[in-house]
């Protein structure tokens, strides 16, 4: 499985109503939550905005292990990190009661509670069985290559609008080469995406080890021919069913459901059995043509902040003006020289003006300052923070001498 990423938001915090605010969203734009699983960390505020809106979310696992390092650093150890993912991995709750046993002996009462305090609907695979396909998931971690991962980190620690913007390009370019990719498999008469056939591949090639034992002419027995006892799997074909927790889990016919194939004489009949969201003609009905559009910097648009509404009247900045000792043009000055300037103070009161005063209070010294070079560290950071402002406004070149 791929990862197709259709949405992002800049909130302050994971709290409730943010999460809310951004599933709603995705939901009002026609994203569907529903039909795969939602995977997500433990934080309260995702947990309780998806119960709202009826999301079923699965849980990381590898959040879970972070969560054991953070609270129990000294009993939870890197080598410990293999008993979460056998307990999340168990195909039956014995083997799931088995894991939660092991972690209280190698790590204590306090680890293995934490751990048995959480659903296993919400991260095993065995109460999953028949009742919700996890396609082989079991974190949030799901970029497909180290170049992604790379990107993805850059553009996480950037400034608000460049991470917005950056992101966007990053789906512009993904939808593009997915738009091509399903050209290009349709053009081959394709029946499943290639990473589908890759997992099939693997399969069929353990299928040669099973005998099959006909029931009937829609159900068989299989067990493996290298390994004793016989432990025999039932494999209804017609449903596409295996007692085995491969194809349930995952949607691709799996080693014991491929000899019973075989066996009937079916095989031709295979790709029927992938799960639809294999199927090219599916892939290529969501991202043939589809594409993201960007907007270009002319159909952007300076947004006027509302001034946010106080009670009291804040006093305004105060202005210190420092008069250069020469008479020489500033700006016939090489850059490296530094002179006096006026500037304006930064203090507690100036970071807490509202938009229209601080703007006010540009203007004054912009009154006095025509023939300086402005050298303030505070003026300047306003100047960056409201450059559209600043440069319609200005008449003149202000350089800024850090």
């Amino acid at each position: 499985m791929n990862n197709v990423r259709l949405a992002c938001a800049l909130v302050p915090s994971e709290s409730e109503g943010h999460c809310s605010w951004f599933f709603r969203f995705c939901i009002d734009c026609g994203v569907v939550l529903t039909t795969v699983p939602d995977m997500s960390d433990l934080g309260f505020g995702i947990i309780a905005a998806a119960r709202a809106v009826g999301i079923e979310l699965k849980f990381c696992t590898l959040h879970i292990i972070r969560n054991l390092t953070s609270k129990f650093g000294k009993l939870f150890r890197q080598e410990h990190h293999n008993l979460i993912w056998e307990s999340q991995g168990a195909l039956q709750e014995i083997q799931y009661t088995a894991g939660l046993a092991d972690l209280a002996v190698a790590c204590g009462e306090q680890v293995q509670a934490y751990v048995a305090n959480i659903d296993p609907v919400k991260w095993v695979i065995y109460p999953n069985i028949k009742t919700a396909m996890l396609y082989g998931w079991s974190t949030t971690n799901c970029v497909e290559s180290e170049h992604n991962t790379s990107l993805m980190n850059n553009i996480r620690y950037s400034l608000p609008f460049p991470f917005v913007s950056a992101f966007v390009d990053f789906m512009r370019h993904d939808f593009k080469k997915k738009s091509d990719r399903a050209k290009k498999w349709i053009a081959e008469d394709r029946k499943v995406t290639p990473g589908a056939l890759k997992a099939y591949d693997q399969q069929l090639q353990l299928a040669g080890q099973y005998a099959t034992e006909p029931v009937s002419d829609d159900i068989f027995h299989v067990y493996s021919t290298t390994r004793l006892p016989k432990f025999k799997r039932r494999v209804v074909v017609s449903n596409r069913e295996c007692s085995c927790a491969f194809m349930d889990q995952n949607g691709i016919p799996c080693r014991h459901f491929i000899a019973s194939m075989l066996a009937a004489g079916t095989a031709a009949r295979i790709f029927d059995s992938f799960d639809d969201v294999y199927l090219v003609s599916v892939y290529a009905s969501v991202f043939d043509g589809a594409f993201v559009l960007p907007p270009i910097e002319e159909e952007l648009y300076e947004y006027k902040f509302a001034s946010s509404k106080r009670t009291t009247k804040l006093p305004r900045p105060r202005i210190v003006i420092r008069v250069p000792n020469h008479t020489m043009d500033p700006t016939q000055l090489p850059a490296s020289h530094k002179v006096p300037c006026i500037g304006v103070r930064s203090t507690s009161n100036y970071r807490n003006l509202t938009n229209d005063e601080r703007h006010a209070a540009y203007d004054m010294v912009l009154a006095e300052a025509r023939f300086y070079v402005i050298d303030s560290s505070a003026l300047w950071r306003f100047y960056r923070d409201n450059q559209p402002y600043m440069e319609a406004q200005s008449d003149f070149t202000c350089r800024c001498l850090q």
